[in-house]
């Protein structure tokens, strides 16, 4: 590696833009062309990241899956009164994580939504609570409106799942829809 022994070349004391030579065995002056190139290589690389940028703000960036997604709805027309809670039918885990859209009558934010895990005991069936994924959790809500909370993606565990819907409102609300979406 002799161009870590090579002096660099200087112009009135100072470096001047260079690159090293291997066929010649030294460092040589940058000519004009290789600047030009040089400056040409740099703006279109200020444009890409100024088109990355914008696609972020934006929400437009392309999102690669790993898996396939699939969608089921899990339930219709389900009416939840006061501080009660209700739950989806038990679903055997084949996927990877799983997400959930539910439309509600009204009062979305007082829904808490969240995923149930267990795998099943002989004469024991106990339910391990995951994440909670709407409600008392908005950092996991990818869209919160009047009446359709969509959620992010959770991990699953076990090797069974259920959702699980608490009213925390003061008054019975319906739930219009529940569609579960799935990474297989």
């Amino acid at each position: 590696m002799s161009w870590e022994t090579k002096p660099l070349l200087l112009k009135n004391g100072l470096p001047i833009p260079q690159q090293f030579d291997p066929a010649l065995d030294e460092w040589v002056e940058y000519t004009n062309e290789d600047i030009k190139a040089l400056r040409g290589e740099l703006a279109l690389v200020k444009t890409e990241l100024q088109t990355i940028k914008a696609n972020q703000l934006s929400g437009d960036q392309k999102v690669t899956l790993s898996g396939t997604i699939r969608t089921e709805a899990l339930g219709t027309g389900i009416a939840i009164s006061a501080g009660s809670t209700v739950y989806t039918d038990e679903r055997v885990n084949a996927e990877k994580m799983v997400g959930l859209c539910f439309r509600v009558s009204g009062q979305v934010s007082n829904i808490v939504a969240t995923p149930q895990f267990r795998i099943p005991v002989p004469g024991v069936t106990p339910w391990a609570v995951g994440t909670v994924v709407s409600g008392d959790a908005p950092e996991l809500v990818v869209n919160q409106g009047s009446a359709t909370t969509t959620v992010k993606m959770t991990r699953v565990y076990g090797t069974h799942r259920r959702w699980a819907f608490k009213n925390n409102h003061v008054g019975d609300l319906l739930l219009l829809s529940i569609y579960e979406v799935r990474e297989v």
